[in-house]
């Protein structure tokens, strides 16, 4: 992955993140508290895992929130719905195929 491109976190970690640029006095401060070693507790905690080039792309060039499962199969679904134009009774089964396929447990759908 380039280092211009925008990280995948948490929501969890996104919400870390949010909370410490806030409280901190903004992104130099959240990323010196870093290089000297702060450790976050709590409910920032998500964030200690993260290095400091990864907290310093997230501040800087931006992140993006990783999907649940359940986001990415309602994606799926979605875009399966798209390309036939309306419901097809072949759809749910089409969707657990791929899944299976990915090996995708979704209680509730395939579990």
């Amino acid at each position: 992955m380039a280092k211009t491109e925008p990280l995948v976190l948490t929501k969890e970690q996104a919400e870390a993140i949010q909370t410490l640029n806030r409280l901190s006095g903004g992104k130099d401060e959240v990323l010196k508290q870093k290089a000297l070693g702060r450790v976050w507790g709590r409910d920032l905690a998500c964030i200690d895992s993260l290095s400091l080039d990864e907290l310093a792309r997230a501040l800087y060039v931006g992140y993006e929130i990783e999907k649940t499962q359940e986001e990415r199969y309602e994606d799926v679904r979605e875009a399966y719905l798209d390309s036939i134009g309306h419901a097809n009774f072949e759809e749910r089964d089409a969707i657990l195929l791929t899944l299976d396929l990915l090996g995708i447990t979704i209680e509730g759908v395939n579990g």
